[in-house]
């Protein structure tokens, strides 16, 4: 859903993305690399509405997962993040 061509579709579901971090915290860990990866995406979207809410998910994603694991999932996945548009 993060990944969704409608903003608002892809605005709650970052929305929806922050609240299980702070509500599972560490219980997201599992979920990090493919989290991450969609956010990375996103992320390379030029639409300010949709940027704020990715920078959201994102802080919520390392202040409540663990720093480790978030920090080793982020250098393996930049090499391969694609703008969403890109072909």
């Amino acid at each position: 859903m993060v990944e969704n061509l409608r903003s608002s579709v892809s605005k709650n579901a970052l929305v929806t993305v922050s609240e299980l971090c702070e509500g599972f915290k560490k219980s997201m860990d599992s979920f990090i690399d493919s989290l991450l990866g969609a956010l990375l995406r996103k992320g390379m979207d030029a639409n300010v509405f949709i940027l704020q809410s990715v920078r959201m998910a994102f802080e919520c994603v390392s202040r409540n997962c663990s720093a480790g694991k978030v920090s080793l999932c982020c250098l393996s996945l930049l090499p391969t993040a694609k703008p969403a548009n890109a072909k």
